[in-house]
């Protein structure tokens, strides 16, 4: 609880847990709004508590034996990406003292079948015991095959202020899907861009 990230200025204090009844958060929510930062927020928290480190904030957790990080994919995606995501989701090494965190795995295959093998794949390390913190934009697909013991958690964004900077919540609010906003991202861009392009996609969404 009250957890900070060390380097951020005035960053967030987070509230957030798992326990027995809930080993998997599925972590929906704004473009822009903070879920890779909350993930690596997790990573310098488990980091400096296995060390035996002062942790910066109240933060109560098991001594991992096990870490995997999934990073969201920054470039272009190579050939046979998802068969290498599977095999190195397939030799993860389940079990009560691991822990695995995933951000946007989904982005290496078509969206027609993504969330179903996210949920799947949650699925199959819940029911060995594993925690698990995925990050995602198919909130709405997953919950329709939401395995037990996992919950859908969101980053909320609120609108823009009137520098059109997006009004994030960055504590998730457990329990509560969070829509990406694609929308704000466009609508942020617009006003501070002004290309032609922008401001077209901005109208054309606001006709919807």
């Amino acid at each position: 609880y009250n957890a900070r990230n060390l380097f951020l200025e005035n960053s967030t204090p987070i509230n957030f847990h798992l326990n027995k009844e809930n080993l998997c958060s599925i972590l929906t929510g704004a473009n822009s709004g903070g879920k890779t930062t909350l993930l690596e927020l997790f990573l310098q928290l488990i980091s400096l508590f296995q060390l035996g480190l002062p942790v910066p904030g109240e933060v109560n957790m098991p001594l991992f034996s096990e870490v995997y990080y999934f990073a969201k994919n920054k470039g272009s995606i190579s050939k046979g990406a998802f068969e290498t995501l599977l095999t190195q989701m397939s030799q993860i090494k389940p079990g009560k003292q691991t822990l695995i965190l995933a951000d946007e795995i989904e982005s290496v295959t078509e969206p027609g079948v993504a969330g179903k093998v996210v949920a799947a794949s949650a699925d199959y390390f819940i029911k060995k015991g594993s925690f698990l913190i995925i990050a995602t934009h198919l909130g709405q697909e997953i919950s329709k095959n939401l395995p037990s013991l996992a919950r859908i958690d969101g980053i909320e964004a609120k609108g823009l202020d009137e520098n059109f900077e997006l009004i994030v919540d960055h504590n998730p609010v457990l329990g509560r899907l969070a829509n990406s906003t694609p929308e704000l991202i466009i609508e942020k861009m617009a006003n501070s861009h002004k290309t032609e392009y922008l401001k077209h996609l901005h109208e054309q969404l606001k006709k919807r």
